[in-house]
């Protein structure tokens, strides 16, 4: 695999602090983060960390003795930790906390895939659970991410489609669709 580049210093530092205090902790790195896990390089100023409600304070507490401030953005789902010196950066150089909630985001903490990110083990979503959530998504940055992985060799199409398909089939039919009008 080719070296991949640095990242911001700002970022950096984010990123291993958070991974350091919750690395105890049951949780899946997801969005760019976790594309840098696979070898894929898409700069971001966050930290996408998925956990189940039931790791929520546990992590929480984590990331407050490390030196993060948790902030709720959308209650009882979407939380910041920010650590205080880069509060006038926001909204980057943050820890985005989403707790879960559909069966893409489990699978992918209960079977995470271990992978480094500037030096530290981390937590990250599996290749086929990344991609379905990108394309659940459907904002047009997560839809190239997608692309990115395919080309990169990342993606099978038979798996991301069924993990598609355990959260909802028309989602799972429009990824067919999707997939014929991108790649065929």
């Amino acid at each position: 695999m080719p070296k991949i580049p640095d990242m911001d210093l700002r970022m950096a530092e984010v990123v291993r602090r958070a991974l350091s205090a919750i690395n105890k902790n049951k949780y899946a790195v997801g969005g760019a983060m976790a594309l840098r896990g696979h070898g894929i390089v898409r700069e971001t100023r966050d930290l996408d960390v998925f956990l189940l409600e039931d790791a929520r304070y546990a992590i929480f507490d984590s990331l407050r003795k490390e030196g993060f401030k948790i902030f709720a953005i959308n209650e009882p789902i979407h939380f910041w930790a920010v650590l205080p010196k880069f509060r006038r950066y926001l909204p980057d150089y943050r820890v985005d906390l989403l707790i879960t909630v559909i069966s893409v985001e489990m699978d992918a903490i209960e079977n995470p895939v271990i992978s480094k990110i500037i030096g530290k083990n981390a937590f990250i979503f599996p290749a086929t659970e990344l991609a379905a959530s990108k394309f659940i998504s459907g904002r047009p940055q997560d839809l190239q991410d997608l692309i990115r992985m395919v080309n990169f060799g990342l993606v099978e199409f038979g798996k991301v489609k069924r993990a598609i398909q355990s959260v909802t089939e028309d989602d799972a039919i429009e990824f067919q669709r999707w997939w014929s009008e991108t790649f065929c």
